[in-house]
């Protein structure tokens, strides 16, 4: 169990893994197109294999500090919202779908690279296409996370309202197909700037204050 030193730090989990992830995407780089012919798609994935291999290995490494900024931004937002915390535990619940999906994603990744010249082309080829179509959990998660994260900021007004504002229109923008693609990467900046937030209150990991006893009635 993380000392409440220690504990303190937690939210700047969030960077680490905005920062794999980014090493993830670089070392990667681009894989093959859905039409491409599968003498195309084999050649690719064998001259890359190494960097794909390594890339698909970071971005499953990245959902551990994840997951940790995750639960941080959480107890921040029910803090904030009060009442059932029914927005903030949506919040948390987007997170891991897109937690989930990213890991599986990984997966299909490092199957592709790891596989290729090993199984018929053909096997390659389809792998590759489900690589490149295994797309919906990544709207539907960030989506999810990014709106109710917003709601809560914009209610509670326990932070900034332009950090919420800014979460909830990127929420609603990472449904509009291609243009929700690339506009749910800034999503990874604002976890950037939430870790740093949460980070300088320093009240997520504070302990609860002590209660003292009361004596009884007639004492």
């Amino acid at each position: 169990m993380l000392s409440g030193s220690w504990a303190r730090y937690a939210p700047l989990a969030g960077i680490l893994f905005v920062a794999l992830l980014v090493a993830s995407i670089i070392i990667s780089g681009s894989t093959p197109e859905t039409n491409d012919s599968t003498v195309k798609v084999v050649a690719e994935w064998k001259k890359n294999d190494s960097e794909q291999i390594t890339g698909a290995i970071l971005s499953a490494l990245a959902i551990v500090p994840f997951l940790w900024f995750l639960g941080s931004l959480r107890s921040a937002l029910r803090t904030a919202e009060g009442g059932t915390g029914r927005l903030s535990a949506t919040a948390f619940a987007g997170g891991v779908v897109l937690a989930g999906f990213a890991l599986v994603d990984s997966s299909i990744q490092f199957a592709v690279a790891d596989s290729v010249g090993d199984v018929p082309p053909l096997v390659t080829q389809s792998l590759s296409v489900l690589y490149s179509d295994f797309f919906f959990g990544f709207p539907v998660g960030v989506g999810v996370f990014a709106l109710a994260t917003g709601l809560v900021i914009l209610r509670s007004r326990a932070f900034p309202a332009w950090l919420g504002w800014t979460i909830f229109i990127l929420g609603i923008i990472s449904f509009a197909g291609p243009i929700g693609f690339f506009a749910s990467f800034l999503v990874f900046a604002w976890i950037v700037v939430m870790s740093i937030v949460l980070f300088q209150r320093g009240d997520v990991a504070a302990p609860p204050a002590p209660t003292t006893p009361t004596a009884p009635a007639g004492i």
